[in-house]
């Protein structure tokens, strides 16, 4: 009996002492469990993080979209802007050549008629001058008349 008894205090012993280390490693267990718990938590908030990021990129590649088609929007109105203000350019420069072209002629219109004017004043110099030599001359044909008396 004293065997058997030594033989269940070793046993106890023994049993104490693995459900002792089954405690400890419970404990362990435990201590890493809550280490993985913390793990997965912080493992969700930076996925939480991670998506909420993912969503602001989004959004920004959303409004820089928005932005190259305002911007492109405003290139092709500029654009269309310049070609029209060439086509007035063109249409400028045309109307200022004609101006020019008529210019030219009225210019030669003017010195055509500053000539005529000329010729017409000269001629009416030369008309004065014949004027005055005719009344010089009646002058003195009246003179010689007046020296002759007709008698009646």
């Amino acid at each position: 009996f004293a065997v058997v008894a030594e033989e269940v205090r070793k046993l106890a012993e023994e049993s104490q002492s693995a459900a002792s280390q089954i405690s400890s490693l419970i404990g362990e267990i435990q201590a890493e469990t809550q280490n993985v718990v913390t793990v997965v938590e912080e493992g969700n908030q930076r996925t939480a993080d991670g998506v909420a990021t993912v969503e602001q990129t989004r959004e920004a590649f959303e409004a820089i979209g928005t932005a190259v088609a305002d911007v492109t929007d405003r290139v092709s109105a500029i654009a269309t802007a310049v070609h029209q203000i060439s086509a007035e350019a063109t249409r400028a420069e045309s109307d200022i050549t004609e101006v020019a072209a008529v210019a030219e002629q009225s210019s030669a219109s003017a010195e055509e008629v500053s000539a005529s004017t000329q010729q017409t004043s000269a001629s009416t110099q030369e008309i004065a001058a014949s004027a005055q030599e005719l009344a010089a001359t009646v002058e003195k044909l009246d003179s010689v008349v007046s020296r002759f008396k007709l008698a009646l």
